[in-house]
């Protein structure tokens, strides 16, 4: 938990949304594995990832605070998209 508040905080991000976003994506599993090939504990693809960092690999994704920092930027990016609407990016 402390790595998630650290780098939700680092991200800009409420640390709140950011424990609960993991929760739901990952229930905490830092391995954790979508049936669509979401990875780690922000459930984020290798395409969404390679946005942010341009040579990630899959191995690479699996790191806790890499993994951390890209899903929280992805998050970030999508509340700015949608205008601050927190909802309207979290359901995106």
């Amino acid at each position: 938990s402390a790595a998630i508040y650290d780098v939700a905080l680092s991200e800009r991000i409420d640390p709140a949304m950011a424990f609960q976003l993991v929760k739901v994506e990952s229930n905490f599993v830092q391995r954790a594995r979508s049936p669509m090939n979401a990875i780690g504990l922000t459930q984020v693809r290798l395409p969404t990832a390679r946005h942010y960092v341009p040579d990630i690999t899959e191995a690479a994704l699996l790191d806790r605070d890499l993994n951390l920092r890209i899903g929280f930027r992805y998050m970030k990016d999508l509340i700015t998209q949608f205008d601050g609407d927190v909802q309207h990016a979290l359901l995106a």
